[in-house]
Order: structure tokens, then sequence, then C-alpha cells
């Protein structure tokens, strides 16, 4: 609930700090770090950044330190804390030193980003602090999946999450408190409310008082305190602390400040009304606290000289000590994106200081021939409680349900979480079964959330597990795409920590689905570094595949074509049967025309090769089965052995993955080409819903059968 003494904006409840104090100790503690978030952020703002030595944006807490300071204290070392850009406190109390912060916004290796990232956007899990990213609110969701960790992992461990108020009008800010409430997490909520979203002020971004009233509807308590006194700020976080660690669920505290400074360096502020600014100096938090201890006399005026001395002196030698650290090598940018060093980055060829020579393509190895030798499968019923084995024979669903099975019971770590994926086992039935062998703590249906969801996986992730994401259709990934894009995929390269999540979901046409339950959104990812992205298409890959991404300590996403669940059946592997991410492979050898495709597309490959071939064509079909990284090699392999090349796949033309294998085609084996190079696609609409218009959406097997005998013929 929120308490009934919450004020409009700028009416902040009185204070308790004059009639209970805290330990001296802790009040001193608390002072001198208000001193030094204050001196080390003018330092940052008022002279390094006008200076020019800091580039982009400088954003400081000037006016609401209190909160960071007061709150990070009640907090214990053991927990867990996502700040936000104004809570440096927050750095600096959890163990991040001055020059190391200062070095990260100088852009030197030895700042925790090592020049990758700027401002304050960094973390460290050895300190406990993950890192947030400019996308407010995506902390939210990440803040309960490392609660759900928690829980899972059955320790008594707290995490706290700071954003502004503005952040409070996203999506993520409501699905996560609503995560956190309904599996009643131990997540303590801290808003920074200073009552600016940069310039826009408080009544035009939300119709109630604040923060506090704007979650009330979660099922969780709720409050609004003063966020200028420090010691207020203590006690009521040290409460949700409380309350949280013993089972107690969440708290949304609400702490009521001003920003004393415009929003970055470069704002002037000038749309904040004067008469504020004087207001709300006079309610400053250092003063505030300096002159509670001094009338108490738990400090002197030189016990106070010498805090500020001290604090000047240390910022001056961590200055010096950052600007004398040295810059990152600029070829240190390519690393760091993948946990492996094959998926490093290569250097880009105009960036070569001689020229690069290009592959010696006659000697790559050809790729593994392995000839798909499945038989249709009845499109009805569901699978079995039990999985197939390796060396049993299974359907492409079952494949599916096999890696999952083995995994989870080889994996305490590995848990599963989505839409519907427990008591009905998932829309497709994929997950069915789970549930009763492995329980309701490792088989979690979810809300309708999909950033919500996948947030929470990232934050179960950073806290040491391993989960698996499942999108009740593909096409909904595209409401986690901030999640998967802009937090899984950089954290890595910006501050060292691995993503180990999977995102699977039944993607393809040919279902009758129409626009919004048969889309492949590959191409919506293939831009974005430090994402790996799987395509299975026989049941063996689908188990050894996703065996392989559940392993892998990077995030990957995993396409399953809904059209393959029930209609393929193949052997699968025998024993562990994992298939390396990154590995093409023939499923079909030929010497006139290669097709290189993927997924579902490859079963309409091999039927037009196999009319080719009464004709005397002998085509090759490669199956990527790995579309980001590409097994560059397999390709060039192929297209040299043929000289002619078709790229197949089921997503729409314009933007789709043939664009970018051409273009390595180009650049790599353009004197190894007889003929043009030609992609066969999805017509660039909305996938259809009824049949003759689906039928003519998808690449067809009369239109592979007639750009190979034109390929021929050239």
């Amino acid at each position: 609930m929120v308490q009934k003494n919450t004020k409009l904006p700028g009416e902040l409840r009185r204070s308790r700090s004059d009639r209970r104090l805290l330990p001296k100790r802790l009040m001193l503690t608390m002072l001198r770090a208000l001193k030094l978030t204050r001196r080390l952020e003018d330092r940052i703002e008022r002279k390094l950044y006008r200076q020019g030595k800091i580039l982009g944006g400088a954003y400081v807490s000037r006016g609401q330190e209190a909160i960071s300071v007061g709150s990070v204290v009640a907090f214990d070392d053991g927990d867990i804390l996502c700040p936000s850009h104004r809570d440096m406190g927050v750095y600096l109390m959890r163990g991040m030193t001055p020059a190391r912060i200062l070095g990260h916004y100088l852009g030197r290796r030895t700042g925790p980003s090592r020049g990758r990232d700027g401002n304050i956007h960094t973390g460290d899990l050895e300190l406990r602090l993950i890192s947030f990213i400019s996308h407010l609110a995506d902390t939210l969701p990440v803040a309960a999946g490392v609660g759900l960790a928690s829980r899972i992992q059955r320790l008594q461990r707290v995490v706290g999450v700071y954003f502004g108020d503005g952040a409070s009008s996203r999506g993520d800010f409501h699905e996560g408190l609503n995560l956190a409430a309904v599996w009643k997490l131990p997540v303590v909520f801290i808003c920074n409310n200073n009552q600016y979203a940069y310039s826009t002020p408080l009544h035009k971004t939300m119709a109630v008082p604040g923060v506090a009233e704007r979650a009330l509807g979660y099922g969780f308590p709720t409050l609004s305190v003063d966020g200028n006194d420090v010691i207020e700020v203590y006690r009521v976080t040290r409460e949700a602390v409380e309350r949280a660690r013993s089972g107690g669920g969440p708290t949304l505290i609400e702490a009521r400040t001003f920003r004393m400074t415009g929003h970055s360096a470069h704002d002037d502020a000038s749309y904040v009304p004067p008469e504020l600014f004087r207001e709300w100096e006079k309610k400053d938090p250092i003063d505030r606290l300096e002159r509670l201890l001094l009338e108490n006399r738990s400090v002197t005026r030189r016990e106070v000289e010498a805090i500020e001395s001290e604090i000047e002196r240390e910022i001056d030698e961590a200055q010096a000590d950052a600007e004398r650290a040295a810059y990152p090598e600029p070829e240190s940018a390519l690393t760091d994106v993948y946990a492996s060093p094959p998926y490093h980055c290569p250097a880009p060829p105009w960036r070569a200081e001689e020229e690069s020579p290009a592959p010696r393509i006659e000697s790559l190895s050809p790729a593994p021939l392995e000839p798909i030798r499945e038989v249709a499968a009845d499109a009805s019923g569901d699978a079995s409680e039990a999985p197939p084995r390796g060396g049993q024979t299974a359907t492409y669903l079952e494949g599916i349900r096999s890696a999952l099975w083995e995994e989870m019971e080889a994996d305490e770590r590995v848990f599963l979480l989505g839409e519907d994926i427990a008591t009905y086992g998932g829309a497709f039935r994929v997950t069915r079964g789970l549930l009763d062998r492995f329980g309701p703590e490792r088989v979690i249906d979810t809300p309708i959330a999909e950033s919500g969801i996948v947030g929470a996986a990232i934050g179960a992730a950073l806290a040491g597990l391993r989960p698996v994401v499942e999108m009740q259709f593909i096409d909904f990934i595209s409401c986690a795409f901030d999640q998967l894009t802009n937090f899984a995929a950089k954290s890595r390269y910006r501050w060292g920590a691995a993503i180990p999540i999977v995102v699977r979901g039944p993607c393809g046409g040919g279902v009758n689905g129409g626009p919004f339950h048969s889309q492949n959104v590959e191409s919506f990812f293939m831009n974005t570094p430090g994402l790996k992205i799987v395509a299975p298409s026989t049941a063996a890959d689908a188990r050894g595949l996703l065996k392989a991404a559940i392993r892998d300590d990077d995030p990957v996403l995993y396409f399953e074509h809904k059209y393959l669940y029930r209609r393929v059946r193949g052997t699968l592997l025998e024993g562990d049967g994992v298939v390396p991410i990154g590995q093409a492979v023939r499923r079909r050898e030929g010497r006139d025309v290669s097709i290189l495709t993927y997924g579902a597309m490859v079963y309409r490959a091999l039927d037009a090769a196999a009319e080719l071939a009464s004709d005397g064509i002998e085509v090759e079909v490669l199956d990527l089965r790995t579309l980001r990284p590409l097994d560059v090699d397999a390709i060039l392999e192929s297209v040299a052995r043929t000289s002619r090349v078709i790229l197949l796949h089921e997503a729409c033309l314009t933007g789709g993955i043939g664009g970018e294998l051409a273009a390595i085609i180009a650049e790599h084996a353009f004197e190894y080409l007889d003929a043009p190079v030609r992609r066969i696609a999805a017509i660039d609409t909305p996938v259809p819903y009824s049949r003759p218009l689906e039928d003519y959406f998808l690449p067809a097997v009369a239109d592979i059968v007639r750009v190979a005998r034109e390929l021929v013929r050239y």
C-alpha cells in the first residue's frame, strides 16, 4: 500500500531523522560517501567534461545522492544490485574505486568496460553490480530474474534495482513488477523520482501523484519517502530488504527528490522554474546530514573538513592514475563479442596494412556429407511422455524434447520458462511431461510478457543459471527485441558478463498461420553482434543443436520450424549427439549447382535436386544449420566446386540472409563463378493466411528447378 501521508511532488513527508539517529559509525560512513559522490561527479561534470576529456554525456546525481548512498548500505554484501545512471553512490560503496570509474569515463583500458562504453554504463559481477543500459527500465525484469535465481538456488539473496520516474512509463517497468509480484521474489525496486524525465515534468507523464501510486495494482507494498533524507532512505530500504529476505516478496520505494542539474552536462535545465531550484537547494541531502551530525555532536567541524580534504586528495590521485593509464589497443575492439575465440570478429579487410589475400578455397575441407534419410511422420498426435534417446527414431519435435530432457537431467542449472509451457506443455506440446519430471521450479509458466520473460532469463543467467525461454510463436520475439539486442548481445563486450540463455520457438509458414504466426525472423537479428542463431532441419540436428545452444556461454536464438515438428522423422545421433554451432553440412553432393539453405527449405531444395537429376543436372545442397556465425569455409568450398549457386530462404527476399551470402561469395569466390548468384526467397509481403496466397508467397520447388536450369544454361 502507499503510505497515506504521501504528498504531491515537492511536499514530502516529514523526516524522522531528528527522532532516531543511526549508529555514529554508519552515519559517518554515509556522510563520507555522500561527499565523495558529490565531489567525484563534480570532477566529472564540471572539470573533465568541460575540458573535453570526457566525450559523449555526463549524467550526475547532484541533489539526489542520498538515495543511492542511503539504500546501498541497507543491503548485505552478498546481495546483487542493479544501479542506474544517477546512482554513483552505489558503485562507490560497493567497492568500485574513483580511479577505475574515472578510467571508465576517460575511455582508458583501466576502466571496467576497457573503453567499450561510457558514462557510468558498467557493472562488475565480483562486486555484485549488474550494468544498466540506456534503454530505461530494462533492468527491472533482469532484477526479477536474479530474484528468481535466488529462489531456485535456495539462497537468502536479495536484489535491488534502481530506476527513474521516467522509466516507469515503459512496459518493462510493468512487466518487471508483475513478474516479481506473481512469483513473490526478493526484489526491492528503488525509484529515484527527481520530478523530470529529461525536460518533461512528472505531471505530463502520469495521471497519478507519483510512481508509488502507479505501482499499486501489483499487490505488494509501495511507499513514498523523502529521498533527500539519507537516514530515512536507509531505514525504509532496510525494512524492505529484511522483508524480501524473509520471503515476504518485493517492495517498491519511491524516493522523492529533485535533480539539481540538467539531464546531462550539456543541458542547462532552462525549462525548470528557477524557484524550484531555490526551494530544493534548501533541502540538500549532504547539508542536511552534516547539520544533523554537528547538532548532535556526532562529528566536529574539524572532522568534516578532514573528510573533505581526504576526499579531494583521493580524487586528485584517482584522476592522475586514470589519465596516466593507456588507451585500449584499437584491435582490442574485435575481442570479447563471443565467448569462444573462433567467434571473435575478423579484422575488416579495408583496415589491413597490406592487401589481405583471398582465402585459398582449394585448401578448404569440404563440409561433411549427411544425407537426410527421414520419412514423413503422422502430422497429428502429441509427443510421448518419455522422449527418444540417442540412436532411436524421433520426430523433429521429439528431438527438441529429447534435448531439453537430457540437458535438464545432466545440469541442474538448466530451467525453462515461457507461456503455457508447464501444465499445458506448450502450444505445440514441445515441453509436455517436463513439469512432472522436473517440477515447477524448473518448468515455469509465465505471464504474457515476452520482454519481461527474456529480461528475467538474462538476470537468472547473470546469477549462474542456464535458462531456456520458449516463445509461443517466434513472431512474438519482436516484443523482446530490446532485451536481446541491447542487453543480452552486448553485455560480454561492454562489461565482460556472460549471458548463457537460449530463446527458442516455432517459426515459419506452410501451416496457414497468417501474418503473426508464420514469420521467419532471423534477419531481425543477423546484424546484432553477440547473438548466435541456429536453424535445424532434421530431428538429429534439432536435438544436437539445442544441446549445443544450452551449453554455449553466449545468447543463442534457436529457430525451430513448426512445419517440420511432426512431418519429418529420423534417427537421433548416438550418445550425447551434440551438433557443433557454426558447422554446415552437405545433404546432397553435386557438381553443377550449389543450393545454400536451411530449415524447412532444405526439403524443397532436395525435392528440386531430385527432379533436376532426371535431366542430368547434379545439385549440391548445403544445409547451413547455423546462421550466425556462418560456416564461411563450407560455403566457399561448395561454390568453388559447382561454380553456380542458388541462395534459398523462406524469409522475405529484401534484407534476407541471401544478400549477406551473396556478398561473401562476391568478395571471396568471384573468380570461381560461371553464372550470377541467384536468390530465391519469399515475396516481400506479410505472410498471407489463405492457402493459395501462402503457396504463392513461399518459394516453390518449381521456382528452384527453373532457376537452376537457367544457371546451367548461362
